[in-house]
């Protein structure tokens, strides 16, 4: 039988390093640069006032720009012939008003007309966006009312057409006797609401509504740029301070003073050094 040598050691083998590819990244030594200080601070200037600038979108009826004054904006700048006016008058009762006339008058004197059907409803189409005047009474002129609107402008770039739904109620008879104390017999009934709707003219509901959204889409986007800043501030990021800058810019502010000063904060960003 064949005998075996006792083990004495484990056998030796050649140690071998291999690199595992990983590194440590250690925080920078070198401090914040004033640049980027600077530049942060500008970028928190123009968000504040990005988000003033959506409160006062998310309140139409007070602040510095109302909704009214935002899409007669819009108007001036619309093509002719490119809103469509859609309505319903009705009796202060509820009741439909059959065969009423309908004249939509223009500063300039051009005067459109139209008879309102069973269901009391009255249409427009190639007309003019921007203010106006309604002016609705019966068929022989016997009443009638007069209100101040304003026509919604087409979206540049998303539809050709603005289109506007302006329903009116009718004055009460209590109403129409007070537009004739003090004149003779011959007095014809006529409530003038125009006079009361100068700064406040009628409009279409679904106007006003999207100018309430770009609010709060105006104050999400200052929050977002100020925590870019902050980040970007914190951590020395010339891209997160930059990202933050291009967002203010959106902001708009009153009298495009966010969109200034975020030109200049996208500007000043090149000039922030890399921090190492």
């Amino acid at each position: 039988m064949e005998q075996t040598e006792p083990l004495t050691k484990i056998p030796e083998e050649d140690t071998v390093f291999e690199s595992s590819q990983a590194s440590i990244v250690l925080p920078s030594d070198t401090p914040i640069s004033v640049q980027a200080r600077a530049l942060a601070i500008l970028i928190m200037m123009a968000a504040t006032l990005g988000f003033i600038n959506g409160l006062d979108f998310a309140t139409p009826e007070s602040g510095l720009v109302r909704p009214h004054e935002f899409i007669y904006r819009f108007s001036e700048q619309a093509p002719p012939a490119s809103a469509v006016l859609d309505g319903v008058i009705s009796n202060p009762d509820g009741s439909s008003t059959e065969l009423y006339l309908v004249e939509l008058v223009y500063m300039n004197g051009t005067v459109y007309q139209n008879i309102t059907d069973e269901d009391g409803n009255f249409h427009f189409e190639n007309i003019n966006p921007g203010l106006a005047e309604l002016w609705i009474h019966t068929e022989n002129f016997e009443k009638g009312v007069q209100h101040r609107i304003l026509l919604t402008p087409p979206v540049p770039g998303i539809e050709p057409i603005g289109f506007s739904k302006i329903d009116v109620l009718m004055p009460t008879a209590a109403e129409y006797e007070k537009s004739c104390e003090g004149e003779n017999s011959t007095c014809v009934p006529w409530v003038d609401m125009a006079s009361e709707e100068m700064e406040m003219p009628l409009m279409d509901p679904q106007a006003g509504s999207l100018y309430f959204m770009m609010g709060f889409m105006f104050m999400g986007l200052s929050v977002l740029a100020a925590v870019f800043a902050i980040i970007g501030f914190r951590n020395g990021s010339r891209g997160l301070l930059r990202t933050g800058a291009v967002v203010v810019f959106f902001t708009q502010g009153h009298y495009y003073t966010s969109c200034l000063l975020g030109l200049l904060a996208i500007a000043l960003s090149f000039a922030v050094p890399s921090r190492e």
